[in-house]
């Protein structure tokens, strides 16, 4: 006979039958019947705490995205390897090799880069000197080169050029971090607006012509209306840009930023300076306004960087024979510098800015365009792999060297 404490429906405050008054005492009994419960239940508190332990901690959401994006980036370089090969299927090699012989200047191509980079450091130490004491311009032409060789060799390297710069301007000139990232985010407001001036600038140059020739270059009419909306584009990020570095917080979405790059040396030395970026705000505000004509002159540093590129082209061009203007190629390299920055899913828009030069060589009208095209690339990228070796040599080299803040004294910039 069961219990009365086990019938369904029993209040569990009822007593068992051995517990009723004249029934026969046995202690064990109970002891043991309450350590066994006891035991059970700690058991299965055990292994639901178990349980929860082995769950996984982290959503696989963020890593199936990162995955997404590499093979986004992987497929997209490898479609444009692809075209860029069959592209050169077409070209006689031969003729390209006989272009190429026939203009040693040719050699001189990367002094035009050395333009480049130049004209950028000299605005960049300007952008630091208006929030700062100024640091050395040939310092500053170092990490520049050293930074832009992830820039020029790899996928969305820009993100990770401005990561190493923050990083090597700390190593090499002492500048502490929160003037770094302050003088690399109005140096990107500078970028922009000298960019979209330059846009416009090639927009009224080249209206008619781009007019004429956009039936042979993308198979309808409406070029020339592609580089003064560009132009409008980019002139509206600069001046939003402007607004939100004036007005935002910088300092926590810029350290944020850096924190997720996948280099682990550059997350650490972030975290032991995480305080001196608490003042990134005030000095964005003292480099983009600098002092009296500031920032007109460091707008024409950077629009130093766009010149040197159109005439790089345009020397290579008439080195190779095509037979342009300086004004026709600066009618539509701006352009494809644009499209450029646009594939950031190929290293410095590999294939992709290459097609636009074909095209643009083919509408002209160049004769033997394709070769001529052929021996332009091959120049024009043989440029940005000497310059990236070059980079990787000087990031190498401060692997290893002490830094500028390792010493006793300050940098020129003091302490972090």
């Amino acid at each position: 006979m069961a219990a009365a404490g086990d019938l369904p429906g029993a209040p569990s405050g009822v007593a068992a039958a051995g517990d009723l008054p004249g029934a026969p005492v046995r202690l064990e009994e109970r002891e043991g019947r309450e350590e066994r419960g006891g035991r059970e239940g700690r058991e299965g508190r055990a292994g639901l705490s178990l349980e929860t332990r082995e769950a996984p901690d982290r959503p696989a959401g963020p890593r199936r995205r990162r995955w997404a994006l590499a093979a986004v980036r992987a497929a997209g370089s490898l479609a444009a390897l692809a075209l860029l090969a069959f592209l050169f299927r077409r070209a006689d090699l031969g003729r390209v090799r006989a272009l190429i012989a026939a203009a040693p200047w040719l050699l001189a191509t990367p002094l035009f880069y050395l333009g480049v980079l130049a004209c950028d450091a000299l605005g960049w130490r300007r952008l630091v000197m208006g929030a700062e004491r100024p640091v050395s311009f040939w310092r500053l032409l170092e990490v520049r080169t050293a930074a832009e060789s992830l820039g020029l060799s790899l996928p969305s390297g820009g993100v990770l050029a401005e990561g190493m710069a923050v990083y090597l301007l700390r190593r090499v000139c002492g500048v502490r971090p929160g003037l770094a990232v302050a003088s690399l985010a109005a140096r990107r407001f500078f970028i922009f607006f000298s960019f979209g001036l330059v846009l416009a600038a090639s927009a009224a140059a080249g209206y008619s012509l781009l007019g004429a020739i956009s039936p042979r270059v993308i198979g309808r009419g409406g070029l020339e209306w592609a580089v003064p909306l560009a132009a409008a584009f980019m002139l509206l990020v600069a001046f939003g840009l402007r607004i939100a570095l004036l007005g935002g917080e910088l300092a926590g979405r810029m350290f944020r930023g850096l924190s997720v790059l996948p280099i682990a040396a550059l997350r650490h030395w972030l975290e032991r300076r995480a305080d001196s970026f608490s003042e990134v705000d005030r000095q964005v505000e003292a480099s983009l306004r600098g002092r009296r004509g500031g920032p007109v002159l460091t707008t024409l540093c950077y629009l130093g960087i766009w010149i040197s590129e159109t005439c790089e082209t345009w020397f290579i061009l008439t080195l190779l024979g095509a037979g342009l203007s300086w004004r026709t190629v600066f009618c539509f390299d701006p352009l494809l510098t644009l499209t450029r920055g646009l594939a950031f899913f190929t290293p410095s828009g590999l294939g992709v800015q290459d097609l636009g030069y074909h095209a643009f060589l083919k509408g002209l009208g160049v004769a033997q365009a394709i070769n001529v095209w052929g021996a332009f690339v091959l120049v024009k990228r043989g440029k940005e792999i000497f310059w990236i070796i070059i980079g990787y040599l000087l990031l190498a080299r401060h692997a290893w060297r002490p830094s500028v803040g390792a010493g006793e004294g300050p940098g020129p910039a003091g302490n972090a």
